[in-house]
């Protein structure tokens, strides 16, 4: 009787480290893909099925297996020239800034960087209105325009802070970069 205890024991033992070393793969991949189509006038086209669309990875077809048409929660950030050229249209950017934030999607969080011969943060990322009037509205019109300075500061900015996986930049600007000390080809490089 105590031999077949002790084969038994041993038989347990090495069933359980067996279990021990056994494992589990299971390789799951689903990639998210935001898309807006606009036609040849650029009129938003927001009918559009799952057969619109063909997907391909390394030149290879791949199966569109969840479709969705929704408003997607982005991370946008509006870069704002605050040159002096830019002091008679300062009230109309103001007004069309807050307008397109007041018709997108609530949980969209926006930032606010204004530039002249500097770049400022004005507004750190928020979805609260009060706070983006009172940034827009501290401003005063002067100086040069450090455009890439600005676009290279918000694109830093929504690397190290966003939290939607959609990232927009939003410039407003009247005229050419004079003041930046960045370079256009590292901006493009970096972004």
């Amino acid at each position: 009787m105590r031999l077949k205890r002790v084969a038994c024991a041993a038989f347990l033992a090495s069933f359980g480290s067996a279990l021990l070393i056994a494992q589990f793969h299971a390789d799951t991949r689903l990639v998210v893909l935001h898309a807006s189509v606009t036609d040849r006038k650029g009129k938003l086209l927001t009918n559009l099925d799952r057969d619109a669309f063909r997907v391909y990875e390394n030149g290879q077809p791949q199966e569109v297996k969840i479709f969705r048409r929704e408003d997607v929660p982005v991370s946008l950030g509006i870069i704002i020239d605050d040159s002096g050229s830019m002091s008679t249209k300062r009230s109309r950017v103001e007004a069309a800034a807050l307008a397109m934030v007041r018709a997108s999607n609530p949980q969209d969080e926006v930032f606010i960087v204004n530039f002249n011969d500097d770049a400022y943060l004005d507004v750190p990322f928020t979805n609260d209105m009060r706070k983006m009037e009172q940034g827009l509205a501290r401003i005063d019109s002067r100086g040069g325009t450090a455009m890439r300075d600005a676009i290279n500061m918000s694109l830093d900015y929504m690397k190290q802070e966003a939290k939607k996986d959609k990232k927009v930049l939003l410039v407003i600007t009247d005229g050419n970069d004079n003041a930046s000390n960045i370079s256009l080809e590292r901006v493009v490089q970096r972004s």
